[in-house]
């Protein structure tokens, strides 16, 4: 296994524990699918969700336009379709769940369609569309300016000059030129 496969299976891990994690307060809280005991309701929840942003960090990093507005949206929207798609997914498999039955049951579709169509839901996912709105827009202000820069402005290292000193290294290898035509 290479090292940039055992990365992305890290990745995956955090993206998919991290959701697991945070979706403790979430399953704990749901007044609905009473008859599933609460790691299963973790598991069911959390593991879609951050397979879903997962997948969603891999295609944002593909996905770039040249006007920056647009680029924010874009991911915004990407993300909140796999929230939503995440949801769904997360809402069938714990109907089917609570109610002992296939996922695709006209019973089972029925309910998640009542659920989904509930007011606090879709609260919650335009809730859901403003957070990842304004994480992705500090996500992607922070990529443009480099790393540690808008910490530190939002900090106010930059508000008031400073003096620094620094040291620049000039470092000319011997024959580096031949050397960087050999390898390309």
């Amino acid at each position: 296994m290479t090292r940039a496969q055992r990365k992305e299976i890290g990745d995956y891990a955090l993206s998919v524990g991290l959701a697991v994690f945070f979706s403790i307060p979430i399953c704990a809280g749901l007044p609905f699918f009473v008859h599933v005991a609460l790691p299963l309701k973790v598991v069911l929840w959390g593991v879609p969700f951050g397979s879903a942003i997962y997948f969603a960090r891999m295609i944002q990093s593909k996905v770039t336009h040249r006007s920056f507005l647009l680029t924010i949206l874009a991911h915004s929207v990407l993300m909140l379709l796999c929230i939503g798609l995440s949801f769904g997914l997360a809402f069938f498999f714990l109907v089917a769940a609570d109610n002992r039955e296939s996922p695709l049951t006209p019973n089972v579709v029925s309910t998640v369609v009542t659920i989904m169509s509930s007011k606090g839901v879709q609260l919650a996912a335009f809730g859901s569309f403003l957070g990842v709105l304004v994480v992705s827009s500090i996500f992607q202000i922070s990529r443009k300016l480099g790393p540690g820069v808008l910490r530190n402005w939002l900090l106010g290292k930059y508000h008031e000059p400073r003096e620094e000193e620094r040291i620049f290294v000039f470092l000319d290898m011997k024959d580096s030129t031949t050397l960087a035509e050999k390898l390309g």
